[in-house]
């Protein structure tokens, strides 16, 4: 359930920089990276969910980020009150 929520957090703390395609685009294909890589580092003798993306490391990792993303979301929250008045 993490990576599910930290992923569009993320891209919604990317957005501040980047155009909103372009940071769900990178998130997408990063989390996409991970998962084949760490599947491939082992031997792709698991299936995708026995993999340690799923498991209590990729768990932690994904609450960090979304820890990371909500705070950078705090921080730049000026960033979405200037794309109000563009409307």
């Amino acid at each position: 359930m993490l990576p599910g929520l930290a992923l569009p957090v993320g891209a919604l703390a990317l957005g501040t920089w980047f155009r909103a395609e372009v940071a769900t685009g990178t998130l997408a294909m990063a989390w996409v990276s991970v998962v084949f890589a760490v599947r491939w580092m082992d031997g792709w003798q698991t299936g995708y969910a026995e993999t340690a993306t799923f498991g209590l490391s990729g768990q932690v990792t994904a609450l960090v980020a979304l820890l990371v993303a909500v705070a950078v979301l705090a921080m730049r929250r000026d960033q979405f009150q200037l794309m109000d008045s563009v409307r």
